[in-house]
């Protein structure tokens, strides 16, 4: 008998990870969509990756069920993966900007009818816990608080704030996207149900500092928040972006590279100025951003006004998945000082690539990106943005060691803190701070 105690004693310490102490978990997630990008890939990686360890029930939407089931026909964890549906439109506007008020709209319809949804299964199967994936925002709250068990909201962003100064350099439409932005938070405060989960949530998972901030304001402890990225690399995804090789340093010139949906918050047209500044000191450059969006005209307009060379600077590129990969490998610098950023799925990908990131030191991004592995850009003037930015990236086209090095732990960041085990070891260890099993993840 003693024997087998020192035994058990021991096991802690040996970290077996075949062993698996699963939970089932209700997961809401509207964005769960496989082979998209966004909130969608958001949602899709977060429950396959959940999958991995635990039972999983998904309330997601309609929209995509034609290709989850799909997906599903050989998925491995067809067994552990259960989806509902609630149906959504099909058919959105042309304009993002406008498309992105109309899927809030939805979004709201979509809460309540996944609530009611979310207490039908709990009458009739058995959840350890309920954890709320996407959309990825305080905003609206969720449809899984007040079941009675155990709720992990997050991780979620929403809190960072675009800088007033900066919207003379958005277009009107952008503009007036921001401000009504603004306001809808006044109101998101006073909401029932933000108020309702910020209270019975068990834990706030934020993926970025203002998100903290902005909570505790609202009165919820500290200590029931904590941080966590909810962007992350599948193994597959990761060896696909990998460099077979060390990148080679820019000896020529610079390719530096910016995607996603062209919004006015990305901080494009301070790119844009930034270049201008790198043209007059005769650095050699090309720049690819690659997506479109409501803020394309007015970039492009800006572009033309600087005099930048249209073959040299190209915007609103469209890529198919496996020239956008090979675009990532083949540049230097990922190059997005966004304003507003939750966590940036694009560049994280572009530094699972070996690209040094130089971007804005707010949100997501600088919850990610260190000195260590790439350029953090201060929130100040426009103006100044831009030369800070032009000046960081001559450095790095003068200093090649500097940017080997920088290259090398780009890539050592994103495996460190945005692989799928590292989600994984994350989650697991929330579940079980609020569930009280001990949680230890499958080998995969």
């Amino acid at each position: 008998m003693q024997r087998i105690k020192r035994q058990q004693k021991r096991l802690p310490k040996q970290n077996l990870p075949h062993q698996s102490y699963p939970v089932r978990v209700l997961i809401a997630a509207i964005a769960c969509f496989p082979g998209r990008g966004s909130e969608s890939y958001v949602g899709w990686s977060t429950v396959n990756a959940v999958a991995q360890d635990h039972d999983v029930h998904v309330i997601t939407s309609g929209e995509g069920r034609r290709d989850i089931e799909k997906e599903m026909e050989d998925h491995p964890f067809r067994s552990k993966l259960t989806f509902s549906y609630i149906q959504q439109p099909s058919h959105w506007h042309e304009n993002r900007l406008i498309a992105r008020f109309q899927s809030w709209m939805a979004y709201i319809r979509w809460v309540n009818e996944a609530s009611i949804m979310a207490r039908r299964l709990c009458q009739k199967e058995k959840f350890d816990l309920s954890h709320h994936v996407t959309y990825a925002t305080w905003r609206m709250g969720t449809p899984l608080a007040g079941l009675g068990i155990p709720l992990v909201f997050g991780p979620v962003g929403g809190g960072e704030q675009f800088p007033a100064r900066f919207l003379a350099m958005l277009s009107p439409l952008s503009a007036g996207f921001e401000l009504l932005r603004i306001v809808s938070g006044w109101v998101a405060i006073k909401s029932r149900r933000v108020v309702e989960a910020t209270k019975k949530a068990s834990l706030i998972l934020v993926n970025n500092n203002e998100t903290r901030e902005l909570l505790t304001g609202l009165g919820v402890k500290r200590e029931k928040i904590k941080l966590m990225s909810q962007s992350f690399l599948s193994a597959a995804k990761m060896a696909a972006l990998r460099c077979e090789t060390p990148k080679s340093p820019p000896r020529e010139k610079l390719k530096i590279f910016a995607g996603g949906n062209l919004e006015g918050r990305k901080g494009v047209a301070i790119i844009l100025e930034g270049l201008a500044i790198l043209e007059k000191w005769n650095i050699p450059f090309e720049f690819t951003y690659g997506g479109r969006g409501p803020e394309l005209g007015h970039l492009q307009r800006l572009a033309s006004k600087l005099k930048l060379p249209v073959a040299q600077v190209r915007i609103g590129v469209t890529l198919s998945p496996e020239d956008y990969m090979q675009t990532l490998k083949d540049s230097h610098i990922y190059l997005l000082p966004s304003l507003r950023e939750g966590a940036p799925v694009t560049m994280i990908e572009a530094m699972a690539a070996s690209c040094v990131p130089v971007v804005g030191k707010c949100g997501g991004a600088a919850m990610l990106v260190t000195q260590d592995c790439g350029r953090l850009i201060s929130i100040t003037t426009p103006r100044q943005m831009a030369l800070d930015i032009a000046t960081e990236i001559k450095g790095l086209f003068e200093n090649l060691d500097a940017f080997g090095k920088l290259a090398k732990a780009a890539f050592e960041r994103v495996v460190a803190v945005c692989s799928e085990n590292s989600y994984r070891k994350q989650i697991n260890e929330h579940y079980q701070s609020v569930v009280g099993k001990a949680i230890i993840p499958s080998r995969r």
